[in-house]
């Protein structure tokens, strides 16, 4: 670690999560949703979300990240009506994310609810919140 990493650890607490993909990408910033650059999601919870809850793999369809066909990825709302906290966003394909704007959560299947979940369950257990996620908890 270089003399500024830790400056730029702070910045990164500080922004906001951009766009995994294009944004003229249909899945990001229309249809109801609000665009990513303005979530209330650090880079930090993208990271958690893609690597330690997910793991890779897109959480509706299960495709990984790495998969030969390259799917593109984005995050997503997982219940649009409710608050963007690190537990209602998805790591997902633009295609499965889509899929779920249009269908509404009231209509993914259960056993994928289920497994969504196990996954935040499994991931964050334990886990402390930030000094990031504290400050916004208390403004809210």
């Amino acid at each position: 670690q270089g003399p500024g990493a830790e400056a730029q650890a702070e910045e990164g607490k500080e922004g906001l999560a951009a766009p995994l993909v294009g944004a003229a990408d249909p899945a990001i910033g229309d249809g109801g949703w609000p665009h990513p650059d303005t979530w209330p999601i650090s880079f930090d919870d993208a990271g958690v979300l893609m690597h330690q809850v997910f793991r890779g793999r897109c959480a509706i369809s299960g495709l990984r990240l790495q998969d030969p066909s390259r799917p593109h990825f984005c995050l997503c709302p997982l219940d649009e009506t409710a608050p963007l906290t690190l537990t209602n966003v998805l790591f997902a394909t633009v295609d499965a994310a889509e899929a779920h704007r249009r269908a509404g959560i009231a209509n993914m299947a259960p056993a994928v609810r289920a497994h969504i979940a196990a996954e935040f369950a499994g991931a964050l257990c334990g886990r402390v919140p930030s000094r990031y996620e504290r400050a916004r908890l208390a403004s809210a």
